[in-house]
Order: structure tokens, then C-alpha cells, then sequence
């Protein structure tokens, strides 16, 4: 019933709408700046698989995350409970 260029298609299709979900909860959930946060949703959702690319490559703040693991070894996992430990 369905051809070989059509299965590809959805697997394509399905990879670029959970790439772009797991985009949508990163960016929302760890992004401070809400037009950062809806810059990188609408290229992740708008731009197929390049825009998720784009946010791995340059949207994740890797330098911060093990800033904070060397300042903040307790394993807390969010920004405003490691400053708060820091600085009490």
C-alpha cells in the first residue's frame, strides 16, 4: 500500500515533530529571555530539522551549565537553587 519514498516521508515527518517537541521543552523550560524562548520555538518548528540543529549547536549554554556544576555540586539541577546555596 504504501511505497517506499511515502515510509520515509513520515519517519522524517514524525523525527522533525519530536525533535521540535523536545526543542519546545528545553527552550521553555530553561531559557530565561521569552523572546529567545520564541525565537528558537518558531525556528525549531518552522525551519524542519535545520532549526533544531541551529538550537543545538548554538541555543544550549553549554559553558554555563558546567560553570554552575563547579560552583554548585550539590547536583541541584536549577539556576536560582544553586545561587541561593551560593550565596547564603
Amino acid at each position: 500500500m504504501l511505497n517506499d519514498l511515502t515510509i520515509l516521508a513520515l519517519a522524517v515527518a514524525l523525527v522533525n515533530y519530536a525533535s521540535a517537541l523536545g526543542v519546545t521543552i528545553h527552550a521553555v523550560l530553561w531559557k530565561r529571555d521569552s523572546r529567545a524562548v520564541i525565537g528558537w520555538v518558531g525556528l525549531a518548528w518552522l525551519a524542519p530539522l535545520v532549526g533544531v540543529f541551529a538550537y543545538l549547536c548554538l541555543g544550549v549554554n553549554r559553558i554555563e551549565r558546567k560553570a554552575l556544576f563547579f560552583a554548585c555540586p550539590t547536583g541541584l539541577s536549577r539556576r536560582t537553587q544553586c545561587r541561593r546555596s551560593a550565596s547564603a
